[in-house]
């Protein structure tokens, strides 16, 4: 059961960072832009990573 709530964590992690990814993006096209829009997501505190600007 301990693995499956990892699991669970992981693929929800995962998905959190696929959406920052495409959502960054969609707003840029200059990948050094793309990096740094994902790392200053990725920077914040974790309750502030669901949402977006």
């Amino acid at each position: 059961m301990l693995i499956d709530e990892l699991n669970h964590r992981v693929k929800n992690t995962l998905a959190t960072v696929q959406s920052i990814v495409w959502q960054a993006s969609r707003a840029n096209s200059d990948p050094r832009a793309i990096r740094e829009t994902v790392k200053s997501r990725l920077d914040r505190p974790e309750g502030d990573l669901p949402f977006w600007p």
